[in-house]
Protein backbone atom coordinates (compact mmCIF):
# COMPACT_ATOMS: atom_id res chain seq x y z
CA UNK A 1 0.00 0.00 0.00
CA UNK A 2 1.16 3.27 -0.98
CA UNK A 3 2.03 6.04 1.58
CA UNK A 4 1.00 9.58 -0.05
CA UNK A 5 2.11 12.72 1.44
CA UNK A 6 0.36 16.08 0.88
CA UNK A 7 1.53 19.75 2.14
CA UNK A 8 -0.88 21.75 2.13
CA UNK A 9 0.88 25.14 1.48
CA UNK A 10 -0.62 28.23 0.84
CA UNK A 11 0.91 29.30 -2.65
CA UNK A 12 2.30 26.04 -3.60
CA UNK A 13 0.64 22.04 -2.69
CA UNK A 14 3.48 19.76 -2.67
CA UNK A 15 3.06 15.94 -2.63
CA UNK A 16 5.02 12.43 -2.36
CA UNK A 17 4.57 9.07 -3.40
CA UNK A 18 5.38 7.17 -6.56
CA UNK A 19 6.61 10.51 -7.55
CA UNK A 20 7.20 13.84 -6.00
CA UNK A 21 6.42 17.09 -7.25
CA UNK A 22 4.27 20.53 -6.17
CA UNK A 23 2.11 22.63 -8.29
CA UNK A 24 0.25 26.06 -7.55
CA UNK A 25 -2.45 26.64 -4.65
CA UNK A 26 -4.43 28.72 -7.11
CA UNK A 27 -7.59 27.28 -8.01
CA UNK A 28 -11.03 28.48 -8.87
CA UNK A 29 -14.22 26.87 -10.22
CA UNK A 30 -15.54 29.16 -12.85
CA UNK A 31 -16.70 28.10 -15.86
CA UNK A 32 -14.88 27.63 -19.12
CA UNK A 33 -15.58 27.41 -22.55
CA UNK A 34 -12.54 24.92 -23.22
CA UNK A 35 -11.92 23.57 -19.82
CA UNK A 36 -9.48 20.82 -21.29
CA UNK A 37 -6.61 23.06 -21.69
CA UNK A 38 -6.03 23.28 -17.72
CA UNK A 39 -5.24 20.94 -15.43
CA UNK A 40 -8.97 20.08 -13.64
CA UNK A 41 -10.49 17.87 -10.99
CA UNK A 42 -14.35 17.04 -10.82
CA UNK A 43 -16.08 15.96 -7.84
CA UNK A 44 -19.80 15.13 -8.17
CA UNK A 45 -20.14 17.27 -11.36
CA UNK A 46 -18.19 19.95 -9.82
CA UNK A 47 -14.90 20.82 -11.63
CA UNK A 48 -12.10 22.49 -10.42
CA UNK A 49 -9.13 23.99 -12.15
CA UNK A 50 -6.16 23.85 -10.85
CA UNK A 51 -3.12 26.56 -10.86
CA UNK A 52 -5.75 29.27 -11.90
CA UNK A 53 -7.52 31.83 -10.14
CA UNK A 54 -6.65 33.01 -7.08
CA UNK A 55 -5.12 31.73 -3.67
CA UNK A 56 -7.42 31.07 -1.00
CA UNK A 57 -8.09 33.88 1.74
CA UNK A 58 -9.10 31.66 4.88
CA UNK A 59 -5.81 31.53 6.83
CA UNK A 60 -7.24 27.91 9.29
CA UNK A 61 -6.05 25.40 6.68
CA UNK A 62 -9.10 23.02 7.99
CA UNK A 63 -11.76 25.46 7.26
CA UNK A 64 -10.47 25.42 3.47
CA UNK A 65 -11.85 23.17 0.75
CA UNK A 66 -9.01 21.40 0.16
CA UNK A 67 -10.56 17.93 -1.24
CA UNK A 68 -10.25 19.07 -4.75
CA UNK A 69 -6.48 19.66 -4.36
CA UNK A 70 -5.66 16.79 -2.32
CA UNK A 71 -7.58 14.23 -4.93
CA UNK A 72 -5.20 16.01 -7.70
CA UNK A 73 -2.48 15.70 -5.39
CA UNK A 74 -3.05 12.28 -4.73
CA UNK A 75 -3.33 11.60 -8.90
CA UNK A 76 -0.03 13.08 -9.50
CA UNK A 77 1.77 10.87 -6.31
CA UNK A 78 0.34 7.55 -7.30
CA UNK A 79 -1.30 5.68 -9.74
CA UNK A 80 -2.34 3.13 -6.59
CA UNK A 81 -5.73 3.36 -5.74
CA UNK A 82 -5.44 2.12 -2.41
CA UNK A 83 -3.53 4.04 -0.39
CA UNK A 84 -2.26 5.81 3.70
CA UNK A 85 -2.71 9.38 3.43
CA UNK A 86 -0.29 11.93 5.43
CA UNK A 87 -1.30 15.50 5.36
CA UNK A 88 0.83 18.33 7.49
CA UNK A 89 -0.80 21.82 9.37
CA UNK A 90 0.99 24.32 10.98
CA UNK A 91 1.33 24.10 14.63
CA UNK A 92 -0.96 26.13 16.06
CA UNK A 93 -3.55 24.67 13.99
CA UNK A 94 -3.33 20.64 15.21
CA UNK A 95 -5.73 20.81 17.46
CA UNK A 96 -8.12 20.52 15.17
CA UNK A 97 -6.91 17.83 13.06
CA UNK A 98 -9.07 15.57 14.12
CA UNK A 99 -11.76 17.64 11.71
CA UNK A 100 -9.21 16.40 8.68
CA UNK A 101 -8.90 12.85 9.87
CA UNK A 102 -12.72 12.29 10.02
CA UNK A 103 -12.92 13.68 6.10
CA UNK A 104 -10.31 11.27 4.88
CA UNK A 105 -9.46 8.26 6.60
CA UNK A 106 -11.39 5.17 5.87
CA UNK A 107 -13.25 7.01 2.52
CA UNK A 108 -13.42 5.97 -0.89
CA UNK A 109 -13.29 8.90 -3.11
CA UNK A 110 -14.80 9.03 -6.96
CA UNK A 111 -13.45 11.71 -9.03
CA UNK A 112 -12.42 12.58 -12.51
CA UNK A 113 -8.68 14.19 -13.80
CA UNK A 114 -7.88 16.11 -16.52
CA UNK A 115 -10.94 13.32 -18.32
CA UNK A 116 -9.66 10.45 -16.40
CA UNK A 117 -12.18 8.67 -14.12
CA UNK A 118 -10.03 7.53 -11.07
CA UNK A 119 -11.01 5.83 -7.53
CA UNK A 120 -9.01 6.13 -4.27
CA UNK A 121 -9.46 4.40 -1.24
CA UNK A 122 -7.78 6.34 1.88
CA UNK A 123 -7.01 3.47 4.45
CA UNK A 124 -5.34 5.09 7.36
CA UNK A 125 -4.63 9.09 7.45
CA UNK A 126 -2.50 11.67 9.72
CA UNK A 127 -1.70 14.96 10.11
CA UNK A 128 1.82 15.79 10.92
CA UNK A 129 3.27 18.90 11.99
CA UNK A 130 4.91 21.42 9.91
CA UNK A 131 8.30 22.29 11.03
CA UNK A 132 8.47 19.42 13.31
CA UNK A 133 8.57 16.86 10.65
CA UNK A 134 11.16 18.11 8.31
CA UNK A 135 13.77 17.59 11.72
CA UNK A 136 13.49 14.06 10.44
CA UNK A 137 14.74 14.77 6.84
CA UNK A 138 17.96 16.01 8.24
CA UNK A 139 21.22 13.79 7.59
CA UNK A 140 23.30 14.74 10.82
CA UNK A 141 20.67 16.64 12.92
CA UNK A 142 22.78 19.37 15.76
CA UNK A 143 22.22 18.35 19.60
CA UNK A 144 21.08 21.81 19.80
CA UNK A 145 18.52 22.24 16.85
CA UNK A 146 16.56 25.23 15.82
CA UNK A 147 14.50 24.87 12.32
CA UNK A 148 13.04 27.51 11.19
CA UNK A 149 10.13 27.27 7.93
CA UNK A 150 9.29 30.43 6.43
CA UNK A 151 6.36 29.60 4.60
CA UNK A 152 3.46 31.82 3.09
CA UNK A 153 1.14 32.96 5.85
CA UNK A 154 2.97 31.45 8.35
CA UNK A 155 7.12 30.68 9.94
CA UNK A 156 6.99 27.91 11.81
CA UNK A 157 9.93 26.92 14.16
CA UNK A 158 11.02 24.13 16.41
CA UNK A 159 13.78 23.54 19.10
CA UNK A 160 15.48 19.96 19.37
CA UNK A 161 17.92 18.87 22.07
CA UNK A 162 19.12 15.46 21.18
CA UNK A 163 16.77 14.77 19.44
CA UNK A 164 13.76 15.79 21.81
CA UNK A 165 11.46 18.67 20.63
CA UNK A 166 11.46 20.64 23.67
CA UNK A 167 9.82 23.88 22.37
CA UNK A 168 8.10 25.58 18.94
CA UNK A 169 5.74 28.06 18.03
CA UNK A 170 3.87 29.30 14.76
CA UNK A 171 3.67 33.45 14.05
CA UNK A 172 1.58 34.55 11.97
CA UNK A 173 3.80 36.35 8.99
CA UNK A 174 4.79 34.95 5.71
CA UNK A 175 6.09 35.81 2.52
CA UNK A 176 2.62 36.68 1.38
CA UNK A 177 3.35 39.65 3.70
CA UNK A 178 6.40 40.27 2.19
CA UNK A 179 5.17 40.58 -1.24
CA UNK A 180 1.98 42.95 0.01
CA UNK A 181 5.12 45.20 1.34
CA UNK A 182 6.64 45.06 -2.13
CA UNK A 183 2.69 45.72 -3.70
CA UNK A 184 2.26 48.60 -1.57
CA UNK A 185 5.66 50.25 -2.85
CA UNK A 186 5.50 49.47 -6.07
CA UNK A 187 1.81 50.53 -6.69
CA UNK A 188 2.70 54.05 -4.73
CA UNK A 189 4.61 54.21 -8.21
CA UNK A 190 1.57 53.99 -10.01
CA UNK A 191 1.28 50.55 -11.00
CA UNK A 192 -1.87 48.44 -10.38
CA UNK A 193 -0.56 44.95 -8.95
CA UNK A 194 -1.82 42.80 -7.16
CA UNK A 195 -0.25 40.61 -4.37
CA UNK A 196 -0.88 37.21 -6.56
CA UNK A 197 1.10 39.13 -9.01
CA UNK A 198 4.60 40.13 -7.02
CA UNK A 199 6.18 36.89 -7.52
CA UNK A 200 6.07 36.28 -11.07
CA UNK A 201 6.99 40.13 -11.95
CA UNK A 202 10.06 39.77 -9.87
CA UNK A 203 10.92 36.28 -11.50
CA UNK A 204 9.87 38.17 -14.63
CA UNK A 205 12.63 41.14 -13.82
CA UNK A 206 9.87 43.80 -14.32
CA UNK A 207 10.49 44.05 -10.52
CA UNK A 208 13.45 45.80 -8.82
CA UNK A 209 12.99 44.78 -4.97
CA UNK A 210 15.79 46.77 -3.05
CA UNK A 211 18.04 44.57 -0.71
CA UNK A 212 16.59 46.53 2.79
CA UNK A 213 13.45 45.04 1.90
CA UNK A 214 14.49 41.46 2.02
CA UNK A 215 16.24 42.66 5.11
CA UNK A 216 14.01 43.87 7.03
CA UNK A 217 11.45 41.36 6.75
CA UNK A 218 13.83 38.86 7.60
CA UNK A 219 14.66 40.69 10.47
CA UNK A 220 10.92 41.44 11.20
CA UNK A 221 10.70 37.45 11.80
CA UNK A 222 13.56 36.75 14.01
CA UNK A 223 12.28 39.11 16.30
CA UNK A 224 9.33 37.62 16.17
CA UNK A 225 10.95 34.16 17.50
CA UNK A 226 13.41 35.90 19.49
CA UNK A 227 10.79 36.82 22.37
CA UNK A 228 10.61 32.78 22.43
CA UNK A 229 13.70 31.57 22.11
CA UNK A 230 17.71 32.19 22.31
CA UNK A 231 18.66 31.85 18.38
CA UNK A 232 22.67 32.44 19.29
CA UNK A 233 22.04 28.91 21.45
CA UNK A 234 21.32 27.20 18.72
CA UNK A 235 21.85 25.39 15.32
CA UNK A 236 19.54 27.04 12.62
CA UNK A 237 18.41 25.58 9.63
CA UNK A 238 15.95 27.53 7.48
CA UNK A 239 13.61 25.82 5.47
CA UNK A 240 10.52 26.76 3.19
CA UNK A 241 10.25 28.30 0.03
CA UNK A 242 10.24 31.58 1.82
CA UNK A 243 13.97 30.98 2.47
CA UNK A 244 14.99 30.88 -1.09
CA UNK A 245 13.49 34.33 -1.35
CA UNK A 246 15.36 35.44 1.23
CA UNK A 247 18.51 33.27 0.52
CA UNK A 248 21.03 35.82 -0.75
CA UNK A 249 20.12 37.64 3.24
CA UNK A 250 20.09 34.62 5.19
CA UNK A 251 23.14 33.81 3.90
CA UNK A 252 24.82 36.56 5.60
CA UNK A 253 24.16 35.45 9.18
CA UNK A 254 27.13 33.69 10.64
CA UNK A 255 26.31 30.12 11.55
CA UNK A 256 23.24 29.62 9.65
CA UNK A 257 22.29 27.13 6.95
CA UNK A 258 20.03 27.06 4.79
CA UNK A 259 18.06 23.25 4.07
CA UNK A 260 19.37 21.23 1.12
CA UNK A 261 15.82 20.60 0.10
CA UNK A 262 14.26 23.70 1.67
CA UNK A 263 11.09 23.39 -0.39
CA UNK A 264 10.25 19.89 0.29
CA UNK A 265 12.22 19.45 3.58
CA UNK A 266 8.62 18.66 5.26
CA UNK A 267 7.58 16.25 2.77
CA UNK A 268 10.87 14.11 3.23
CA UNK A 269 10.91 13.99 6.90
CA UNK A 270 7.16 13.13 6.48
CA UNK A 271 8.01 10.44 4.15
CA UNK A 272 10.68 8.82 7.04
CA UNK A 273 7.86 9.19 9.87
CA UNK A 274 5.31 7.30 7.57
CA UNK A 275 7.61 4.66 6.49
CA UNK A 276 8.70 3.77 9.78
CA UNK A 277 5.08 4.27 11.44
CA UNK A 278 2.91 2.04 8.21
CA UNK A 279 5.51 -0.80 7.77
Amino acid sequence: MKNVIVDLGNMEIKFSGDFRGKFSSKYTTRFEVNPDVYERVEIDGVQTLIGVGEFEREFNKVEKNILPQVLYAISKATKDNDINLCLLLPLNQLPQKEQLIERFKGKSFRYIVNGQARTTKINKCVILPESQSAYYSLDNPSPYQLLIDIGSRTIGWCIYEDGKMVNSGTERLGIFDLYNTIMTIENAKGNDFRVEDIEGQIKRGRIEVEAKVYKEFLISILNRIKSSVNIKNYDCVFLGGGSIVLESIIRNIPNVEIHPNPVYANVIGCEVVCKKAWR
